[in-house]
């Protein structure tokens, strides 16, 4: 899939959200980001995001608490589907695959769909900061690309709540 000069340009939207606590005060989270715009994205359950390819070894990396809420829903121990990882923060553990294919993964089905990483809800797009900006970002390799809706800022924006919920500090995406 190629995209076109057009496809490739950046789309910018705001983002803010206002809290109310307890207490009767208010926080306001704000942020700008930038999207690949005119892209069009329907997943085709060819589980090319779950599996290592030819060219491609695919680490699935998890946060600590995305971890324990797998090991909750599955009633295992987090070492029997996870190794940690250092250095790559916020994510502190990497799913443990068979034959090149994600634990989870059965058939096209992934078996803890519900409470699967964010960085599995987020694909085939990754969220990176630059200049103080976040920036989603798709890869060219998934088949999907290219078909179903084209994707606006809504759907961007709900994956960057999806980011802060997880995250709490957003602060802690790597710089792209």
């Amino acid at each position: 899939m190629v995209l076109t000069a057009a496809d490739q340009k950046k789309g910018t939207a705001g983002y803010a959200e206002v809290h109310a606590h307890g207490d009767g005060s208010l926080t306001r989270k704000t942020a700008d980001f930038n999207y690949p715009e005119n892209v069009r994205f329907e997943c085709t359950r060819c589980v090319l995001c779950c599996c290592d390819t030819g060219d491609r070894k695919r680490r699935i990396v998890m946060l600590r608490e995305e971890a324990r809420a797998i090991a909750k829903a599955t009633g295992k121990l987090v070492s029997t589907f996870a190794v940690s990882i250092r250095n790559h923060a916020p994510y502190a553990y990497a799913v443990k695959k068979t034959y090149g294919r994600c634990s989870f993964l059965q058939g096209t089905e992934c078996t803890v769909y519900s409470v699967r990483p964010l960085v599995c809800r987020f694909y085939p797009f990754e969220l990176t900061t630059a200049d103080g900006r976040y920036v989603f970002h798709c890869t060219l390799e998934c088949p999907g690309i290219g078909r179903g809706p084209r994707l606006g800022s809504r759907y961007y924006l709900r994956l960057l709540r999806e980011a802060y919920r997880r995250l709490g500090n957003p602060d802690e995406l790597r710089e792209g």
